[in-house]
């Protein structure tokens, strides 16, 4: 009995603590005025309380100001995303980032000009008249990944023009939000549904209802959904009676990345592609696997530009990045980017070298950029472990980096084994390089690259067809130097960013503050 009271006293103490360690945080912020949240609650008298635990424990539930310099319900008003996190304002703007990214404690107050004839000082509140028209870009997470990207550049050119406010909603965070603060451009990081936990329609549309009911105290204007698993936003945009434009980057079918264990997202995805303003599309032959479930004339195609001007300075120079791999001067490096994975397929590499000649394996090297964690992976290692010491030797698994340029800098060719894909940035980035590219031509790289011209193509899983290429690259100077030119010129006749983003601004413009 003894013992168990100890573990009962520790307990309430550990709990305890946690709570003063929050509660004087606040306290000791200048945030938190006991004078004046004493005079203007004088009901604390009576509790026994000391004001901090008043407000933590029934101030907070009433929306109480705990100063003259915070207001709970302009600060709800202006930055509703704390109600995504928590319901203390206080707390989210002290020890949740709110007063990182600079949010607003309460309205600007403006002193008016002096004049004599006034006996009594007033002061009014002054609020900014938004000239912009609001959006709301939506990601699946901030990373440095194709669609992430490409989210970023619309937001921070819809940005630098006159009529549009850019704000990035993502429910994981990444390296892309420093780059999108860096463009004055307000980074929300906010929780999005479970997927696996949704069990009903019903359910389900709850979520909908109340995601709704917290956006709108934003009023943003339009809602821009990135990627498929973004669907569920469009139902919210119809929730609050505003335009949406869908941009859908996937060529798998439509619930492939929205599978759940207990519930059939499908009929709300087709809703979605049908309550869309738009809905944008980066490939023809991504369209058209969607064809079918087009309900009125809202998709279209418009394909990612390439902005060159983006590409950062080089870190490494060639030939020290190549000492560093152990890859000696008349030695090739085949490079392949890409996330590790399953629908990546790079497999295909690892059976080919089972199959390569001694004297081409000798003189290559398989450098496969952008390894994860994954059950894929590990797969991966233990495959190249059962090849022979020679062969396992010339494949290197680098992890994700930001210095990816660096590693076509370096290359001789580039191998993209893709199962499926709709306009890969990382084809593009090759072409940049002028890099001969041995590709499988799945969806929209078919639109990029054009076979024995601007790069050479096999089918998916026939290792045999990819060893051939491989040979063929290694032994053909001129042919390498021939693809490589070839994918450079065409890249130049791809669609240019500026006329990218004015499709964008004009799908934004044009739909205005209501929906169709």
């Amino acid at each position: 009995m003894i013992f168990t009271s100890l573990i009962e006293k520790l307990i309430y103490f550990a709990k305890k603590n946690k709570t003063l360690g929050k509660e004087g945080v606040i306290s000791r912020s200048i945030f938190f005025d006991p004078s004046y949240y004493e005079k203007n609650h004088p009901d604390i008298a009576k509790t026994g309380l000391s004001p901090i635990e008043f407000y933590m424990k029934i101030g907070i539930l009433k929306n109480h100001n705990p100063s003259q310099c915070f207001s709970a319900e302009f600060y709800k008003i202006a930055n509703p995303e704390y109600l995504l996190s928590t319901n203390n304002p206080l707390k989210h703007y002290l020890l949740e980032g709110g007063k990182a990214y600079g949010a607003l404690t309460c309205p600007v107050i403006e002193k008016p000009k002096q004049n004599n004839n006034i006996v009594n000082k007033q002061f009014t509140y002054h609020y900014k008249q938004n000239k912009y028209l609001k959006i709301a870009f939506f990601s699946h997470n901030l990373n440095l990944e194709g669609a992430p990207i490409v989210c970023k550049d619309i937001a921070i050119a819809m940005q630098k023009s006159e009529f549009i406010s850019s704000t990035v909603f993502s429910p994981v965070d990444g390296v892309l939000r420093k780059q999108l603060e860096s463009k004055g451009i307000k980074v929300v990081i906010y929780k999005t549904f479970d997927k696996n936990k949704i069990s009903s329609a019903i359910q389900f549309k709850n979520f909908i209802k109340s995601f709704a009911q917290t956006l709108e105290n934003y009023n943003f204007d339009t809602i821009y959904a990135n990627t498929i698993l973004s669907f569920w936003l469009i139902l919210v945009a119809k929730q609050l009676n505003k335009p949406s434009i869908f941009h859908v980057h996937e060529s798998e079918p439509i619930n492939y990345h929205v599978q759940s264990k207990s519930f059939d997202f499908s009929p709300f995805i087709i809703d979605a592609l049908s309550l869309a303003q738009y809905v944008v599309f980066v490939a023809n032959n991504t369209l058209n696997k969607y064809q079918p479930y087009q309900q009125k004339n809202n998709f279209q195609v418009i394909k990612n530009a390439f902005d060159s001007s983006e590409i950062p300075t080089i870190k490494q120079p060639a030939q020290h990045l190549r000492r560093h791999l152990g890859i000696k001067k008349n030695q090739l490096m085949f490079l392949t980017v890409g996330s590790i994975a399953n629908r990546k397929g790079q497999i295909d590499i690892i059976n080919a070298l089972d199959i390569l000649d001694e004297s081409i394996f000798t003189n290559s090297y398989f450098v496969l950029v952008g390894d994860v964690n994954t059950s894929y992976s590990q797969y991966l290692h233990k495959r190249v472990k059962k090849l022979s010491r020679k062969l396992s030797a010339k494949v290197l698994f680098i992890k994700k980096t930001q210095h990816v340029f660096d590693y076509y800098n370096a290359a001789d060719a580039c191998i993209f084994t893709s199962r499926i894909e709709s306009y890969p940035k990382v084809i593009q980035e090759a072409m940049y390089y002028r890099l001969p590219i041995i590709t499988t031509p799945v969806d929209g790289i078919s639109e990029q690259l054009k076979d024995q011209y601007s790069g050479v193509f096999y089918q998916a899983g026939d290792a045999n067809a990819l060893a051939k290429l491989i040979t063929t690259i290694s032994t053909d100077k001129i042919l390498r130097e021939k693809l490589g030119k070839n994918a450079y010129l065409t890249l130049k006749t791809m669609i240019s960013p500026e006329e990218m983003m004015t499709r964008y601004f004009k799908l934004f413009q044009t739909r205005g503050n209501k929906p169709l």
